[in-house]
């Protein structure tokens, strides 16, 4: 068992493929850490994403390399290599029944952002998941509320989910944009840790080159 977990804890799940982790990620842990819906926060790396099949990513180890260096100083949050060390394309409800052998005596809560609660339902299995973890949403700048709200009353009415909300901002970004920024040269010292940026630049990734 994961040495920060202990019995009866409350997992925050953040799952992505972390192409790169950036400081929004860490937000968003964070925030969830600070409402006390979850005890603790378990960074999810994707090894292939089936939704992402045409984009460029970075090796498995790269990412789950940078998710350590970036979390490493929270003694409230760990990284996972469930989804990374399988074989194939990973889906969330294959994950979550593994988890829930594995931690038996812990609530499962997955933390997203409101852009992806908007789209939760084209999930594999949307409604095998809702009865095996909670969501916990995150407030993501520019979202309209009115739609969030309604769909999380639909995701209840219709799956029985349980659902809470953080009206705390998020913070906006994305590692597609951060990429971008990356390859043009562009300063990112308030988009990245630094532990990560200089990982990239050592590792020559995402076209970078350490001159």
């Amino acid at each position: 068992m994961d040495k920060i977990i202990t019995k009866d804890m409350n997992i925050g799940i953040l799952g992505g493929t972390f192409n790169p982790v950036h400081c929004g990620h860490l937000n968003m842990a964070n925030v969830a850490l600070r409402s006390g819906l979850v005890s603790c926060v378990a960074f999810l790396p994707l090894s292939l994403a089936p939704h992402k099949n045409n984009d460029y990513i970075a090796d498995k180890e790269d990412r789950y390399n940078m998710l350590i260096l970036a979390t490493k100083d929270n003694p409230q949050i760990t990284v996972w290599r469930d989804e990374i060390d399988r074989k194939g394309y990973t889906y969330t409800i294959d994950t979550l029944r593994i988890l829930i052998n594995k931690y038996p005596n812990n609530k499962l809560t997955y933390i997203i952002g409101t852009d992806t609660l908007l789209v939760l339902d084209k999930w594999k299995e949307i409604g095998e998941i809702f009865k095996l973890c909670g969501f916990l949403v995150i407030y993501r700048p520019g979202s309209d509320i009115s739609k969030v709200l309604l769909k999380i009353k639909e995701y209840e009415d219709g799956y029985g989910a349980h659902i809470s909300m953080i009206k705390e901002d998020g913070y906006k970004a994305a590692s597609s944009a951060i990429r971008v920024s990356l390859i043009n040269g562009d300063n990112t010292e308030n988009l990245l840790p630094s532990s990560v940026y200089q990982y990239i630049l050592e590792h020559n990734l995402y076209g970078v080159k350490n001159d």
